[in-house]
């Protein structure tokens, strides 16, 4: 663990844990408790000391093998009827599983929601680790965050500045494809719910870059939501010039345009 200082204006002395005890009329132990997410420390002292380092402007910068715990927000994504978002989740907690790390997946869906449970989860139990999933393209998750706390994070299947792991679905519905144009296809439909986020929006762009690599005009059609797509199919199908292939962009419409598929035959 390293600390720093960082403060908004000049002082006398540097804030130590030393000081913060003294602040809080608690022990350097207690601090050091507090700091490291440690148990053994009731939550009003807890509270007051994680409010004494931010008062004294001390930083805390924690390696995450100490982390108290994961904190998960993602409030676009649906993860009842989406198995990609299920896949999400699973490697989330598979991966806190092998450190022994604690997940609790949040229900806030503004900055100041997030902010306030990020505060309150990091008074009580100590610095967490935030994990944002699935906002729209250019969106800045770092505004989620509290400025005047320490807290790691990563983003993940976005893509802006300063975002990480990010999912490569372009190259798979490339792949997907070129496989369906290799098996004689040349008709090829894509269905989507919109681009707005990263994952969408890499899977239309790997497929229109597969039907242009083979001279093969795209056709993108957009639904929304997914139950329209049984209306959408039969339209397309009973047209002059119908698909003889159709690649579903999500899950759930992947899931209608099977059953409407079935119940036509």
């Amino acid at each position: 663990m390293q600390r720093r200082f960082r403060g908004d204006g000049p002082m006398e002395k540097q804030p130590s844990v030393r000081m913060i005890a003294e602040l809080a009329h608690v022990s350097v132990a207690t601090v050091s408790r507090v700091i490291n997410g440690q148990k053994g420390v009731d939550e009003a002292t807890r509270a007051l000391v994680w409010k004494t380092i931010r008062e004294v402007g001390y930083e805390v910068v924690r390696h995450p093998d100490v982390l108290s715990g994961v904190l998960v927000f993602a409030p676009h994504a649906n993860f009842l009827d989406n198995t990609y978002w299920r896949l999400v989740v699973s490697g989330i907690l598979h991966e806190a599983s092998l450190l022994s790390i604690p997940v609790l997946f949040s229900s806030a869906m503004t900055q100041t929601e997030a902010r306030a449970e990020i505060s309150s989860m990091m008074s009580r139990e100590g610095v967490p680790g935030v994990i944002f999933v699935g906002f729209p393209i250019g969106a800045s998750v770092s505004e989620w965050v509290p400025r005047h706390l320490d807290v790691a994070w990563v983003s993940v299947l976005m893509d802006a500045p300063g975002h990480v792991v990010n999912a490569d679905t372009r190259r798979a519905y490339y792949e997907a494809t070129r496989r369906l144009i290799d098996l004689g296809h040349r008709r090829i439909a894509m269905t989507t719910n919109g681009v707005a986020y990263l994952a969408p929006y890499q899977r239309v762009e790997g497929y229109v870059a597969a039907c242009e690599d083979a001279g093969v005009e795209p056709f993108v059609a957009r639904i929304a939501p997914p139950v329209k797509a049984g209306d959408w199919l039969r339209g397309v199908l009973a047209s002059p010039d119908p698909p003889t292939a159709v690649v579903g962009g999500t899950s759930g419409l992947s899931k209608h345009l099977f059953a409407e598929m079935i119940n036509m035959k």
